[in-house]
């Protein structure tokens, strides 16, 4: 939302974006997906830099309209076409991004030609600029050739974008979910805690931390402080369902059927969660309520071995306790 982000800190953000598009234009380093926003942190000096250059650069089109036509209308093509994604109205969490350069750049390459033209006409200068350019051109191709090898999978991809930029909150969970994936679980964790140590409360990175620690046998870790870090607002099912299970192994009954009860709302046909919630309410006493979740459980899933056996041996004894 606009308003977690005054206008001033958005004002100075997108100046420097407006440099940096220029930068990235002539010499393309340091690219990544995602490019977190500064915030508040952003020096004010940085911006009045930026908005200087802007500044200058536009007089000096204006100055040259004439002599050098296209070097203007190349020059307010790239600040035209960036305003609405520049961030003046944030949309995202990013300070700038690579794929709003597209249609931009197409007026830095006209002004950059035109201005190339010019000083070849007024100073007579031969064919070389020519060949300087298609060097540059060659390099930029090796470049791009290099850049799409970040691509290859996620774990390339946000590598690449943590060697890219810095206290990248977003790029340490999502490499930490590719390490996870690939069964690097105790490699992944640490840089979960990096992403939480950026932002404390940035749920995802908290799920996958806990969850993680859960796989690795690291259950009493995954628990602690599980009330005030367990997003129940989340629309994770599956989440809520594996803190349901890690809950119901250390015995931490309601805090399980919590849990269960969760991931049933977000997934009414989540076999495994009523069958689970039947096994916590059980083990409390609740047998009206545990043999309602198996039969639940069995006409989302026949063949459950597991509810069948359960509610078999519920169904011997009689039912004791109210239904919570």
């Amino acid at each position: 939302p606009i308003e977690q982000m005054s206008f001033s800190t958005r004002a100075v953000n997108s100046m420097v974006a407006y440099v940096a598009y220029i930068g990235q234009f002539l010499w393309p380093r340091n690219l990544a997906c995602f490019y977190p926003h500064p915030g508040s942190t952003l020096q004010l000096w940085r911006g009045l830099a930026a908005l200087a250059i802007l500044v200058a650069t536009t007089l000096a089109a204006l100055r040259w309209r004439k002599t050098c036509p296209a070097f203007l209308v190349g020059w307010l093509w790239y600040l035209g076409m960036l305003l609405p994604v520049i961030g003046f109205v944030q949309a995202g969490e990013q300070a700038m991004a690579d794929r709003y350069t597209y249609l931009p750049h197409i007026g830095l390459g006209l002004a950059a030609t035109g201005l190339l033209q010019f000083h070849i006409r007024r100073f007579h200068i031969g064919f070389w600029p020519a060949g300087l350019a298609a060097l540059w051109l060659a390099i930029l191709a090796c470049a791009a050739w290099r850049q799409t090898a970040t691509w290859r999978n996620s774990e390339t991809l946000w590598h690449d974008t943590l060697q890219s930029t810095t206290r990248n909150w977003l790029a340490e969970n999502n490499y930490g979910a590719a390490l996870s994936i690939g069964g690097h679980r105790e490699e992944a964790i640490e840089h979960y805690r990096r992403s939480l140590e950026i932002r404390p409360n940035f749920i995802d990175a908290d799920s996958n931390l806990r969850m993680d620690l859960a796989e690795c046998g690291r259950i009493d870790e995954a628990l602690q402080d599980w009330e005030n870090h367990l997003p129940l607002k989340s629309s994770d099912a599956v989440m809520h369902y594996r803190f349901g299970i890690a809950s119901l192994q250390r015995g931490r009954l309601l805090e399980a059927a919590i849990c269960f009860r969760r991931a049933i709302e977000l997934r009414p046909d989540f076999a495994s969660a009523h069958n689970s919630l039947a096994i916590a309410m059980a083990q409390k006493g609740y047998m009206k309520a545990a043999i309602s979740e198996w039969q639940k459980t069995l006409a989302i899933e026949p063949q459950n071995e597991s509810a069948q056996k359960n509610l078999k041996q519920a169904l011997e004894q009689l039912p004791t306790g109210p239904m919570p």
